[in-house]
């Protein structure tokens, strides 16, 4: 009876040692991975409008994906001079929001103008506020802002009209 307990803790010991051994096995073989994943580019809904409109643009007109504000408006020269505190006040504000689609000419890389694409969620007060944001930025920096509804369907028609002042 004893040596029968004494093997039964012998195997309880082992197991428990491979499994600690398992998972410093896991740990340590992980530590130095960053822990990132891909993804789509575009949501459903933004590739859904995308293929909607990317023909009514026209040469030599290009679609950027998803810039960084921050990488289509800057903050003033004289406000950089003037304010120590422009990067955290003007600054990160716009490098930490982005803009769906922006119309550029290729020629140039002069902007034409913005477009977002507002679903249910930019009915949430924090989106909300963040859409005013961006539309008081972009207007500040004299670039159209051209707002699109959500749909299942696109009417090209409809959206050649919005863009047409543009064009």
């Amino acid at each position: 009876m004893l040596k029968r307990m004494e093997w039964d803790l012998v195997t309880i010991l082992a197991i428990l040692s491979g499994i600690v051994f398992i998972i410093l096995i896991i740990r340590f073989s992980t530590a130095d991975r960053y822990p990132y994943v891909h993804r789509p580019l575009m949501s459903r809904a933004e590739l859904k409008f995308y293929h909607a409109f990317k023909d009514l643009i026209p040469r030599p007109l290009s679609i950027s994906i998803k810039p960084r504000l921050g990488d289509i408006i800057d903050v003033d020269e004289l406000i950089r001079q003037q304010d120590q505190s422009w990067k955290g006040k003007y600054g990160a504000p716009v490098w930490s929001k982005h803009i769906d689609f922006v119309i550029f000419d290729s020629q140039t890389a002069n902007i034409i103008f913005c477009i977002e694409l507002d679903d249910r969620s930019h009915l949430k007060k924090e989106n909300a506020t963040r859409d005013r944001f961006k539309n008081k930025a972009l207007a500040a920096a004299e670039i159209p802002l051209v707002r699109i509804q959500c749909r299942e369907f696109y009417d090209t028609k409809i959206l050649q009209k919005q863009f047409e002042p543009y064009l």
